[in-house]
């Protein structure tokens, strides 16, 4: 599926994160004091250094973790804005007043009392987001966390975040679980299933962000980081038996500085493993639905 590398200017991440307080108000969620309100005045501060060219003095600022993992949630958030703003707010209202809740830092959550579930949500709607913005028909009401219609054939979407290496395998099975159910009461023939697994909680506690020359020495790093990820985890694949399941998305969002380009930005990588059988129906239906999602991130399908 490829990578995303945010290149909007500060400016604009600001004015978007202005929108966002007017479409959270219209909706009825407090958007002052939630964490989206703290990123837009570190977005705020980052901007201030960047425009009087004082970078090397920003980098050494007590807060500068925090602002840029302001920087890359922010931007992960701006797509969701784009593609849902016009959406039916009975659809939205309950993940939306949920994103806006939670810690600063995903260093801050603690699973045990489920202050990952912001973030959670986030990934939900990203994954949503993103099949919106790809020109596919979203299903809002729907059995899954993320559902829509490619070549009038549904396709169902679990969504899981880990929290650790140790709960991967925990999350995968519960996932494949859950999909068959979804796909047992959805009952529409040819239905197709996928797993999504945000792998960014797990590879970043809150403390990476990656640095590359340039953006081919940044997709260097990024497919190297995936398969790393992945790598102990692959033989979860073959644990699929319900034929409806057609793939796994892999996905890493994570801060990253553009060394040629003085880019300190969001970077997106998104991997597909087939549990089809190479070169079946299965097998070309998904590799067309990754191509129409490619052309939306300008990425290279990794299949």
């Amino acid at each position: 599926m490829g990578r995303l590398v945010g290149k909007e200017s500060y400016d604009e991440i600001i004015k978007q994160l202005d929108n966002v307080e007017r479409w959270f108000k219209s909706l009825r969620i407090g958007f002052s004091g939630s964490r989206f309100d703290t990123y837009r005045r570190n977005i705020e501060i980052l901007n201030k250094y960047h425009q009087e060219g004082r970078i090397k003095e920003f980098i050494e600022l007590r807060d500068f973790k925090e602002i840029v993992f302001s920087l890359a949630e922010s931007s992960e958030f701006s797509i969701i804005y784009q593609q849902l703003k016009d959406v039916d707010s009975k659809f939205l209202r309950k993940r939306l007043r949920m994103v806006a809740q939670g810690p600063l830092m995903i260093d801050r959550e603690e699973p045990t009392k489920s202050t990952g579930q912001p973030r959670d949500y986030l990934f939900e709607l990203n994954i949503i987001a993103h099949l919106k913005a790809a020109g596919f028909q979203v299903v809002f009401d729907s059995y899954s966390d993320a559902h829509c219609l490619f070549e009038s054939k549904h396709v169902l979407f679990e969504c899981k975040r880990p929290q650790t290496r140790n709960s991967v395998q925990e999350n995968f099975l519960k996932a494949k679980k859950q999909l068959t159910d979804s796909l047992n009461k959805l009952s529409k023939p040819d239905s197709k299933g996928i797993i999504a697994i945000s792998i960014g909680k797990i590879l970043n506690k809150g403390q990476m962000f990656l640095v590359g020359r340039n953006e081919a020495a940044m997709d260097a790093k990024l497919d190297l980081e995936m398969k790393k990820a992945w790598d102990d985890f692959e033989h979860l694949e073959r644990k699929v038996l319900d034929t409806r399941i057609i793939g796994i998305f892999l996905l890493l969002n994570t801060p990253a500085v553009i060394d040629d380009m003085k880019l300190l930005t969001d970077v997106q990588e998104a991997r597909v493993a087939p549990t089809c059988l190479k070169n079946s129906a299965d097998f070309h239906f998904l590799k067309r639905m990754i191509a129409d999602l490619d052309r939306f991130g300008s990425g290279k399908t990794n299949l």
